[in-house]
């Protein structure tokens, strides 16, 4: 709880939280999904599930409103609630929009990590194998390169886990 007379920021106890988040029984929620990635990808329910949306089964302006959204919009409604706060001196609107705009950071940071350490490459674009790319693609859903350091973006590597889905989902959190 915050001391009498500070109000909250988003750097507040970061580092705490994020050892929180994965001490304890949390670190098997971490465990599990690492698990799931595994039989996802082994079992090829990955390979299939993006075969079928390089089909465009929802329509590529969704597809396009979802990927450009995924970027930056979380960070948006987060900070405006921290800032409102702040105008307002609610400490309550503050202390949320405190913990929304370190919980966004912090998913990011550990998302970008998992990237580097996973190397997964992008799914062939539309399918295609032959279709133009600024960077390599796979249709392998088991190509994960891990601690793979001579792969660079151009390579492809940032590609798993999704951060326009971590964000998103954390946000929403």
């Amino acid at each position: 709880s915050p001391v009498a007379g500070k109000r909250l920021h988003p750097w507040h106890n970061v580092f705490g939280n994020l050892y929180d988040s994965y001490a304890g029984w949390n670190s098997l929620w971490h465990l599990g999904a690492f698990g799931a990635t595994a039989v996802l990808a082994q079992s090829g329910a990955d390979n299939a599930t993006q075969r079928f949306f390089w089909k465009d089964p929802i329509g590529r302006d969704f597809g396009r409103v979802g990927l450009f959204l995924g970027w930056f919009w979380q960070i948006v409604p987060a900070a405006t609630m921290y800032l409102w706060g702040l105008k307002a001196a609610d400490n309550e609107l503050i202390g949320a929009g405190s913990a929304t705009i370190q919980a966004i950071a912090t998913t990011g940071l550990v998302t970008m990590v998992l990237k580097y350490l996973s190397g997964r490459q992008a799914p062939l674009k539309d399918g295609d194998p032959n279709a133009a790319s600024s960077f390599t693609r796979t249709d392998n859903a088991t190509d994960f390169r891990f601690f793979n350091t001579n792969l660079g973006q151009s390579e492809g590597r940032f590609f798993w886990p999704s951060g326009h889905t971590s964000s998103t989902i954390t946000f929403v959190s």
